[in-house]
């Protein structure tokens, strides 16, 4: 009898461990078959169990499931949807390559979404289905792109900030590969930033977002860059009524690293030639002249099967000058402004379902504006006068978070980041002009501010319901003042059927 109960408790014991023995790891990357890329927010869809899974950022999946057969569907916008059918009986990593779609036919077919692949509170765009999207002028947005989507606005016509839930833009946290871009416009609020040739996807999370991310309250925009062919040279030269572009990509060793490089500029200083022409000329007094540029760079190196190398660099300005003379005075007023970022990040699947991601990021925004005048006096005395104004905000960060994934339907995520800002909001530098009584000539104001986070998010999903909690922890040091507290976060959705789902936040 004693060695029937001892025979029982081991068995007991035992049936975690033949349960877990049942379960396999499968997980690899989805890319581009032609090219190599890297396809963030691709799916694969289980037929027979109808569950599915998304791709990351860099293109990369992990799950938990039954040992068994499986029918996998792998989609993703553009691209041909390619099955598979795989025998899992350990733990298995693949490489998906999709082909993208050449169209000879268009057939418009209406069918049902299944909203457990579409969460209501995110949006994504790539450039393939941009370009269904009407242009403005000729030139696709992400932004007037993502705008379309329910509950968001962009204010004026034609504007590229987001308005979203009754937010204003400087509420949006913006990122491009990571780093914060803090003016995402050109033209005075027309264009945006992101030169759609250079983008390879965009996510846009209207409510609920991630304990990864803090600091904005309205939505977060999450930009990736293309990274470049690894099998082969191309290059694309357009032309639109407001701007040019050019895009050169390539392999640097062939199937193991590449370079992207993609430029915009708006030719606004060719129309206004010969307005230019003639102010040199004396024929007119005034003269004004605009012009913008974009420029975006990255490089990747796959350091193995499971590591990879990511440098990305983009710089784009605005310039704006305005000219005017007289017989007594002349004066040349200019302004800039811009944004110059650079991100540094190392992807590493340390083991199947267990990946981590390391991330050194540098952002700068820039408003500089000049005067320089010249007044000629009763005695053809010539009287020089200036001004200098600018504000500008640099950031330094470094981040690090790991993912794990726990179960077919459990993942945890956690990570810290460290972030150094120096603001100087007002700086100015006055010469040969008049002012008030005590009125400084030179002002500046400055302000440096370190901020230390860390972040865990636990994301479950029993049955119907999709749950997701996680915990922000922010502290700040301003001058010898530190300030601390949290940011919990809830997220819940239940799946109604089909096509109907709940969700709160």
């Amino acid at each position: 009898m004693c060695s029937f109960r001892h025979l029982l408790f081991v068995g007991i014991l035992f049936i975690p461990t033949l349960s877990l023995a049942q379960k396999v790891s499968f997980y690899g990357f989805i890319e581009n078959a032609e090219t190599g890329e890297r396809l963030p927010g691709a799916t694969i869809y289980f037929q027979n169990i109808q569950k599915g899974i998304v791709a990351t950022q860099y293109g990369y999946f992990a799950t938990v499931l039954e040992k068994g057969n499986y029918e996998a569907r792998v989609s993703f916008a553009g691209y041909k949807p390619l099955t598979s059918f795989l025998k899992l009986n350990a733990d298995t990593m693949l490489v998906f390559g999709l082909h993208t779609v050449i169209l000879k036919e268009v057939n418009i077919i209406s069918e049902q979404g299944n909203i457990s692949r579409n969460p209501i509170e995110t949006v994504k765009l790539n450039l393939q289905q941009l370009r269904e999207i009407p242009p403005f002028l000729g030139e696709y947005d992400i932004m007037k792109g993502l705008a379309l989507s329910p509950g968001i606005n962009t204010g004026t016509e034609g504007s590229s900030g987001l308005f979203v839930r009754g937010g204003t833009p400087d509420q949006n946290l913006i990122l491009l590969d990571g780093a914060r871009i803090y003016n995402n416009a050109h033209l005075f609020g027309f264009i945006s930033v992101f030169n759609p040739e250079a983008i390879q996807d965009a996510e846009l999370i209207k409510n609920g977002f991630p304990a990864r991310y803090g600091g904005r309250l309205s939505s977060v925009v999450n930009v990736t860059m293309k990274e470049g062919s690894n099998k082969r040279n191309q290059s694309v030269f357009s032309i639109s009524p407001i701007s040019s572009q050019f895009t050169i990509e390539g392999p640097v060793k062939n199937e193991k690293s590449s370079f992207f490089i993609s430029g915009r500029s708006a030719y606004a200083s060719l129309i206004g030639l010969p307005m230019y022409l003639l102010y040199v000329n004396n024929k007119v007094d005034t003269y004004m002249n605009y012009w913008l540029y974009d420029l975006n760079m990255k490089y990747n190196v796959k350091l193995s099967k499971n590591r990879k190398l990511f440098l990305s660099l983009y710089q784009g300005r605005d310039v704006f000058t305005n000219r005017s003379s007289s017989t007594s005075e002349k004066e040349k007023i200019k302004l800039n402004w811009g944004n110059t970022t650079a991100s540094l990040r190392y992807f590493s699947v340390i083991k199947p379902g267990f990946f981590a991601e390391s991330q050194l990021t540098f952002n700068k925004y820039g408003f500089n504006y000049f005067i320089d005048a010249e007044a000629k006096g009763d005695q053809s005395q010539i009287t020089k006068s200036s001004l200098k104004a600018k504000s500008t905000i640099t950031e330094l960060a470094a981040r690090q978070k790991i993912e794990i994934v726990a179960g077919a339907n459990h993942t945890i995520i956690s990570g810290v980041e460290l972030i150094f800002q120096e603001f100087m909001p007002d700086y100015f530098k006055l010469k040969g002009m008049a002012t008030v009584h005590d009125f400084p000539d030179t002002r500046k104001s400055f302000q440096s501010i370190i901020n230390v986070a860390g972040f865990v998010e636990d994301r479950f999903k029993p049955g119907p319901f999709n749950l997701e909690t996680g915990l922000r922890l922010n502290s700040f040091l301003i001058e010898n003042a530190s300030f601390v507290y949290a940011e919990p976060r809830l997220n819940l959705g239940y799946k109604l059927s089909k096509t109907s789902s709940f969700h709160l936040a």
